[in-house]
């Protein structure tokens, strides 16, 4: 089990350890939704970022606080350098124009961001993308088949 994997709402609160000793088992989605609304005291309105987060770091044990360190250090400590957005490209437009002759350029760039997810910056895709050339706000984009057609009516 992963560490933070015990952060869950069934965890934390204390009514679902009183439900689970009550009834012989662990309560449904809904029933914890029952038992968080008539327990949860009503909103702070006027509270701080940081009264919030004092108030949620003192309710941490030693060993929560810790998990959570080691978490943090970890996801920071990773390399998540990004990659060329090259092949996302090329897989999004082959994507797209696997359905349909013309699309606009915004769904190519969206479909090689769903591609590239995590691992491909944005500027640079734009960079690379084969529109980049035209300040068109929403441009539209053949596939090379279908260019020259395009070419000749866009001609007259």
């Amino acid at each position: 089990m992963l560490p933070h994997a015990r952060f869950t709402i069934h965890a934390a609160l204390p009514e679902t350890h009183q439900f689970t000793e009550k009834n012989g088992r662990r309560p449904t989605d809904n029933e914890v939704a029952v038992l968080v609304r008539e327990t949860r005291a009503d909103k702070l309105i006027e509270i701080s970022t940081d009264e919030v987060r004092s108030r949620q770091r003192s309710r941490l044990t030693r060993n929560d606080a810790k998990v959570l360190s080691e978490l943090r250090e970890n996801a920071s400590s990773r390399d998540l350098g990004t990659e060329s957005a090259e092949p996302s490209l090329r897989h999004a437009e082959d994507h797209v124009f696997e359905r349909v002759s013309v699309a606009r350029d915004h769904e190519i760039l969206t479909e090689a961001l769903r591609h590239g997810r995590g691992h491909i910056d944005h500027s640079e895709l734009k960079g690379t993308s084969r529109c980049k050339r035209h300040p068109a706000p929403s441009l539209r984009i053949a596939t090379r088949s279908l260019l020259p057609a395009v070419s000749s009516v866009s001609a007259k």
